[in-house]
Parts: C-alpha cells; structure tokens; sequence
C-alpha cells in the first residue's frame, strides 16, 4: 500500500477549508522544521496564515514564541 504524501495531502485539506496548510501537517513536522520551511514546500496563490500559525503571539514587534519543554537537553531550538 502507498502511502500518500503528507505535505499534498495537507495542501488539498487547506484549499478546501481556506487554512494554511502548514497548520495541517502532522506535529513531527510542526514540532521539528521551522515554520518557514514548511511553508517553502506549498504554492499558495495567496497567504492565509494568522501571525499565530507563524509564532508570533500578534504583535509583530515581539519575537516568535518558542517551545519551553525542552527539558534538560541543551541544544537550541
């Protein structure tokens, strides 16, 4: 059995409901590659992402949030 591509089948999810398709990948995507990337491999005729699915807690003058539970590893994000 194929598998089907999650980055297409996020893309087809997003076009039918008007979301960004980024929201819609799996967490092992959204946990581990920057939003921007991610955001890299679709082709939107127009950006629908809030500043939140970007990071960003809506004030474009602070940084982007990061995940806090790192725990002790000390690797940065």
């Amino acid at each position: 059995m194929l598998r089907e591509d999650p980055f297409d089948l996020a893309g087809r999810k997003a076009k039918a409901h008007g979301a960004c398709p980024v929201t819609l990948l799996d967490d092992f995507y959204t946990n581990h590659v920057a939003f921007d990337e991610l955001c890299a491999e679709f082709v939107c005729k127009v950006c629908v992402a809030a500043d939140e699915d970007m990071g960003f807690d809506g004030d474009p003058w602070l940084p982007p949030t990061r995940p806090t539970d790192e725990g002790d590893w000390d690797i940065p994000y």
